[in-house]
């Protein structure tokens, strides 16, 4: 039963230091974000409100240090008579005091994403979502973007295969559609009847504290393929790192540490008699006195 206080209310700690962390303010914000597309059918095209969420990591208890004090109290479980002895309970209540440390720290995540009905349109097709992103401190942001869709399975004299999925580019410069960069990739992992999940992780920008940056990330699909659903996410590094001193005070239940034998109460009789002998003592003390005097 102590072990399950102390450990509700090391868990009650925790959620008050989360919650303090979560009051500062998201260090990454964006704007400026546009979307140009080509080719992509009929169907419409939606960019998202670009959303920054800021996130917060919490450490197990560090640096623990646990005592344990027992305050002492009694209570009389048989009273004396004047015949019979009585008996006292001393108890012991323990208090487990637990001192420690908990570390956290936040990071930023940025997402943006854009959505077509269009499906596999014929053409060359890509989507191009740009923007720019602005730090109040210096961090690196770590860019990842994805896609899905679905695609047509191109038939010919050796059989049906897949054609060419989705493929990436992400800079801070805009890039010629018709030539893009050497550091468009292709992912085949997730391949399933005719739909389709590609992604790309790419290199880090670093963010100086008020200067802003531009970014552009390009999805770019071949005949035959739609793009429904194009994202991009950013994830800052870790900052405002903090270590929170934390105590914890848990009242265990007494327990009984001894007992002790209560004597019995003298009857009424022997008080009088012992008054009356004190007395006595007392006038003779007196009278031997004034007789030496």
């Amino acid at each position: 039963m102590r072990t399950k206080l102390l450990k509700l209310a090391l868990a009650l700690t925790l959620s008050a230091s989360a919650l303090s962390a979560n009051a500062v303010p998201s260090i990454l914000s964006v704007s400026g974000v546009q979307t140009t597309t080509d080719n992509l059918g009929t169907g419409t095209v939606t960019t998202s409100v670009p959303s920054v969420v800021q996130n917060t990591v919490t450490s197990q208890p560090l640096n623990i240090n646990t005592t344990i004090t027992n305050a002492p109290s009694s209570e009389v479980f048989i009273a004396p008579t004047e015949t019979t002895t009585g008996l006292q309970y001393n108890y012991l209540t323990p208090t487990t005091t637990t001192t420690f440390d908990v570390n956290s720290y936040n990071y930023d995540v940025l997402g943006l994403g854009v959505t077509s009905t269009g499906t596999n349109q014929s053409g060359e097709k890509f989507i191009t979502l740009s923007g720019s992103v602005l730090s109040s401190i210096d961090t690196s942001l770590s860019f990842e973007l994805s896609a899905f869709g679905d695609f047509t399975r191109i038939s010919n004299r050796f059989g049906t295969t897949a054609p060419q999925l989705a493929s990436f580019y992400f800079g801070n410069t805009d890039p010629t559609v018709s030539n893009l960069p050497s550091n468009t990739s292709t992912d085949l992992d997730l391949l399933t009847y005719s739909a389709y999940s590609v992604s790309y992780n790419t290199a880090n920008f670093q963010l100086a504290a008020g200067v802003a940056q531009s970014f552009f990330a390009v999805v770019y699909a071949p005949n035959n393929v739609s793009v429904d659903n194009f994202q991009l996410e950013a994830t800052t590094s870790n900052y405002n790192f903090t270590t929170t001193p934390n105590v914890t005070n848990v009242v265990g239940a007494r327990f009984i540490n001894s007992t002790t034998i209560l004597p019995q109460i003298p009857e009424p009789d022997t008080y009088a008699m012992l008054v009356a002998g004190l007395g006595m003592i007392g006038f003779m003390a007196r009278r031997r006195k004034n007789i030496q005097a």
